[in-house]
Protein backbone atom coordinates (compact mmCIF):
# COMPACT_ATOMS: atom_id res chain seq x y z
CA UNK A 1 0.00 0.00 0.00
CA UNK A 2 1.09 3.22 -1.29
CA UNK A 3 0.42 6.57 0.65
CA UNK A 4 1.78 10.20 -0.31
CA UNK A 5 1.57 12.82 2.50
CA UNK A 6 1.54 16.38 1.52
CA UNK A 7 3.40 18.03 4.29
CA UNK A 8 2.27 21.42 2.69
CA UNK A 9 -1.15 20.66 3.29
CA UNK A 10 -0.91 18.91 7.30
CA UNK A 11 -1.77 21.31 10.39
CA UNK A 12 1.39 22.48 12.32
CA UNK A 13 0.52 19.84 15.28
CA UNK A 14 0.03 16.85 12.48
CA UNK A 15 3.81 17.90 11.18
CA UNK A 16 5.29 17.86 14.30
CA UNK A 17 3.95 14.74 15.31
CA UNK A 18 5.54 13.30 11.88
CA UNK A 19 8.92 14.71 12.84
CA UNK A 20 8.86 13.37 16.21
CA UNK A 21 8.44 9.98 14.25
CA UNK A 22 10.35 10.23 11.91
CA UNK A 23 12.92 11.61 14.62
CA UNK A 24 13.22 7.73 16.04
CA UNK A 25 13.74 6.05 13.19
CA UNK A 26 16.75 7.69 11.70
CA UNK A 27 19.03 5.22 11.20
CA UNK A 28 16.44 2.65 10.28
CA UNK A 29 14.82 1.11 7.37
CA UNK A 30 11.76 2.76 8.44
CA UNK A 31 13.22 6.05 8.03
CA UNK A 32 10.26 8.46 6.18
CA UNK A 33 12.64 10.80 4.31
CA UNK A 34 11.15 13.66 6.98
CA UNK A 35 13.87 14.57 9.64
CA UNK A 36 17.68 15.61 8.79
CA UNK A 37 20.18 13.40 9.23
CA UNK A 38 23.06 14.63 7.59
CA UNK A 39 26.12 16.37 7.65
CA UNK A 40 26.10 20.20 7.56
CA UNK A 41 27.74 20.34 4.37
CA UNK A 42 24.97 18.41 2.65
CA UNK A 43 22.77 20.75 3.95
CA UNK A 44 22.27 22.36 0.10
CA UNK A 45 21.56 19.72 -2.12
CA UNK A 46 19.91 17.48 0.56
CA UNK A 47 17.17 19.94 1.70
CA UNK A 48 15.56 20.70 -1.60
CA UNK A 49 15.47 16.85 -2.27
CA UNK A 50 11.95 14.61 -2.09
CA UNK A 51 11.50 12.83 1.13
CA UNK A 52 11.77 9.30 -1.34
CA UNK A 53 15.09 10.82 -2.31
CA UNK A 54 16.06 11.17 1.03
CA UNK A 55 14.85 7.82 2.03
CA UNK A 56 17.02 6.56 -1.26
CA UNK A 57 20.13 8.91 0.23
CA UNK A 58 19.48 7.31 3.98
CA UNK A 59 19.30 3.77 2.83
CA UNK A 60 22.08 4.22 0.82
CA UNK A 61 24.21 5.21 3.62
CA UNK A 62 23.26 2.70 5.96
CA UNK A 63 24.03 -0.24 3.57
CA UNK A 64 27.66 1.17 2.84
CA UNK A 65 28.48 1.27 6.68
CA UNK A 66 28.49 4.57 6.66
CA UNK A 67 27.66 7.18 9.77
CA UNK A 68 24.64 8.92 8.71
CA UNK A 69 25.55 12.36 9.86
CA UNK A 70 29.65 11.80 8.52
CA UNK A 71 31.51 13.85 5.90
CA UNK A 72 33.87 11.95 3.50
CA UNK A 73 33.94 11.51 -0.20
CA UNK A 74 32.14 8.60 0.04
CA UNK A 75 29.22 10.28 1.79
CA UNK A 76 29.74 13.06 -0.71
CA UNK A 77 29.24 10.30 -3.87
CA UNK A 78 25.98 8.70 -2.87
CA UNK A 79 24.50 12.56 -2.04
CA UNK A 80 25.45 13.72 -5.26
CA UNK A 81 23.71 10.05 -6.91
CA UNK A 82 20.54 10.50 -5.43
CA UNK A 83 20.36 14.39 -5.07
CA UNK A 84 22.69 15.81 -7.90
CA UNK A 85 20.20 16.11 -10.05
CA UNK A 86 18.02 18.81 -8.31
CA UNK A 87 21.31 20.64 -7.74
CA UNK A 88 22.05 21.07 -11.01
CA UNK A 89 18.49 21.79 -12.41
CA UNK A 90 17.95 24.54 -9.73
CA UNK A 91 21.45 25.97 -9.78
CA UNK A 92 22.39 25.38 -12.91
CA UNK A 93 25.44 24.07 -12.18
CA UNK A 94 27.76 20.57 -12.81
CA UNK A 95 29.46 20.85 -9.63
CA UNK A 96 29.01 22.83 -7.10
CA UNK A 97 31.34 26.19 -6.30
CA UNK A 98 34.37 25.73 -4.84
CA UNK A 99 34.01 28.16 -2.64
CA UNK A 100 31.46 26.24 -0.79
CA UNK A 101 33.29 23.21 -1.17
CA UNK A 102 36.04 24.34 0.83
CA UNK A 103 34.39 26.40 3.78
CA UNK A 104 35.18 24.33 7.22
CA UNK A 105 32.33 23.13 9.07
Amino acid sequence: MNYIINLETTTPAATQKLLELDATLVGTPGYLGIEYFWHYAYRIPMRDITPAKRRRVHLKLLEAGLELAGKSSEHQRIIDRWAGQEWKRKYGRTERPADKQSRPV
